[in-house]
């Protein structure tokens, strides 16, 4: 029985008690049918409308997601190390196939047997991880799963449990005797209320989110999760292997994550709900009189300090009720032996007769028992019989199967030795074929190296040969570059000097160049002219001074005036002729 049940029995006496005073019952009255009243309660919840479309998607991907788990898929790592002859105690498939890949380990020439014993082998290890990258996902997704919905969930039950309840009460009652003002303001707010929030509207949504949580928790408990909630999580975006692509669980869990993910709603919607009672109903005006009777009755008890007086009242009034309890209780003994005379029976064989009864009855059921014992010592002894049948049975059929797993067992272990021969045979010759191969990988690696050899020889030869070859032609090359330089610079000191000629032509034959406007890059170009025709006028200088030389030497004035006189050129007739441009074809 909750609080709410103890309450409302307790309200109940108390109604049931004060109205059988009449008194009371006309106060009461009178506070229910008071014109002078103000009454108005006011109750504040809110309803949530929980979206269907992500509980759905939770309800209907929840199986798919736990089936993947339960796949307890994991990645057999196949490792191995490479350890010196004496230590391997078996030898494997694994251990030849990487001694065919790895031929190194063989640095000694058969015996005179003719076996080859390598000097290290291969032993592998095979190790169990269930942290692949489809187990850490599952992990990943039911993490973040817990986490969407608690956030909501927590939301959700802090709205739809949220109450707020306000009473205004104002009564007033005048009499020639009594003069009675009632004010009562009274205001209640509960969070996380269980009644409230069974009365939502939501409460079949909320029950499916509550599950889904559950069972995405459970999920979280298997071995498989804990073992994986070691390793690393993964983050979006997801890496679409082909388990994702083909296998249908983790096909629709990769659907509910890119669901969940972009899923950008708050998922519910909230209606705050106002319900106001003004004035009281029936009912309510009656249960609200109690209370300000009870209230005036509080106040008038323990304002003129009435309590103790109240104590003794109460504890004489139950007094008094339980002695007249106990005379009724009397009376009904008187007349049960007012009977007993009238039917002209004395006490003592009244108990006599009741006694007589007593032990009939017990005769009766002494004889009941009797016929439960012979009734289970019945069963018992076809128990024992039917056990010894059975543990007869149970021998005979051992014997019988002892005896064909004698005969089996017989059968078996000969195909097991035949089986074991077998091997043995096979094993010697994949021996064999293992020694053969191994002499035969030695010959081909004795052959390739002596091969290599020669080829790196003959390579290194044709690369010296190519390497001379680069260098006479990088010699010849930069020759050529060097010519190229050469005639580059030449080309532009005779253009140079043919553009400063034409432009002394223009000028000698009186062109205007007044408006010839340069720019900087124009006018430094001049300078370089002007430069290469000083140098092309010193040059024809000179050419043409010894020119003048060799013909004055040569003339018939220069040989008389050599006899005994020094010959002078005249300054004038030196000046004409220097004017003059060379008739030299050089």
């Amino acid at each position: 029985m909750d609080e709410l049940d103890i309450a409302f029995k307790a309200f109940q006496e108390f109604s049931e008690q004060v109205v059988k005073v009449p008194e009371i019952r006309n106060f009461m009255t009178e506070m229910r049918t008071n014109a002078n009243v103000e009454e108005r309660l006011e109750c504040f919840t809110s309803v949530c409308k929980i979206d269907e479309d992500w509980v759905n998607a939770i309800k209907d991907a929840l199986p798919y997601v736990s089936n993947a788990v339960m796949e307890n898929r994991q990645f057999v790592r196949n490792d191995g190390e490479v350890l010196p002859i004496e230590k391997i105690k078996t030898v494997g498939k694994d251990s030849i196939v990487d001694l065919s890949k790895h031929s190194n380990y063989i640095t000694r020439a058969p015996g005179e047997d003719g076996k080859i014993i390598p000097d290290k082998l291969m032993m592998p290890l095979k190790e169990n991880d269930f942290a692949v990258y489809e187990n850490r996902f599952l992990y990943s997704l039911l993490i973040y799963l817990c986490q969407f919905i608690e956030i909501r969930l927590n939301e959700i039950l802090a709205i739809t449990g949220k109450y707020h309840a306000t009473t205004i009460l104002n009564k007033h009652h005048a009499t020639t005797t009594r003069n009675l003002t009632f004010q009562l303001t009274f205001e209640d707010t509960r969070y996380n209320d269980p009644n409230v929030a069974s009365n939502n509207e939501s409460a079949d949504a909320l029950n499916i989110i509550k599950s889904c949580l559950n069972d995405a928790k459970l999920l979280l408990m298997t071995p498989l999760m804990k073992e994986v909630s070691k390793a690393p999580m993964v983050h979006a975006p997801i890496v679409k292997t082909n388990v994702f692509k083909f296998d249908h669980n983790f096909k629709n869990s990769l659907a509910l994550y890119e669901f969940l993910t972009g899923y950008t709603k708050k998922g519910f919607e909230v209606e705050n709900v106002s319900v106001k009672t003004s004035p009281f109903k029936e009912k309510m005006s009656e249960s609200y009189a109690e209370i300000v009777y009870l209230t005036s009755y509080l106040t008038y008890l323990y304002g003129n300090k009435m309590e103790h007086f109240a104590k003794k009242r109460y504890e004489a009034n139950e007094k008094k009720r339980k002695e007249e309890e106990e005379n009724h209780f009397l009376a009904e003994i008187r007349r049960i032996g007012k009977d007993i005379k009238e039917a002209n029976v004395t006490p003592e064989e009244y108990v006599l007769m009741l006694q007589k009864g007593q032990k009939i009855l017990e005769k009766k059921l002494l004889l009941k028992d009797q016929e439960v014992i012979d009734a289970k010592n019945s069963i018992e002894e076809k128990m024992r019989e039917v056990n010894v049948e059975f543990v007869q049975r149970v021998n005979d059929e051992k014997a019988r199967l002892d005896y064909e797993y004698k005969i089996k067992n017989e059968e078996y272990m000969a195909l097991v030795k035949a089986k074991e021969d077998s091997l043995d045979n096979t094993i010697r010759e994949k021996e064999e074929d293992c020694q053969r191969r191994i002499a035969e990988i030695y010959q081909e690696k004795e052959d390739y190296l002596s091969s290599y050899k020669d080829n790196v020889n003959s390579l290194k030869e044709e690369i010296n040969r190519l390497k001379d070859e680069l260098d006479l032609k990088n010699q010849s090359l930069q020759e050529k570059e060097n010519q190229i330089s050469q005639m580059d610079a030449s080309f532009k000191e005779e253009k140079r000097i043919l553009q400063s000629l034409a432009d002394i032509t223009r000028f000698t034959n009186g062109e205007d160049i007044s408006n010839d406007h340069i720019g900087k890059d124009e006018f430094a170009e001049l300078e370089l002219q002007k430069e290469a025709f000083e140098r092309y006028y010193e040059e024809v200088w000179k050419n043409n001074k010894k020119f003048i030389r060799k013909e004055i030497y040569a003339s018939e004035k220069y040989k008389r005036g050599k006899k005994g006189k020094k010959f002078f050129l005249d300054k004038k007739s030196d000046k004409e002729d220097f004017s003059k441009p060379s008739e030299d074809p050089k």
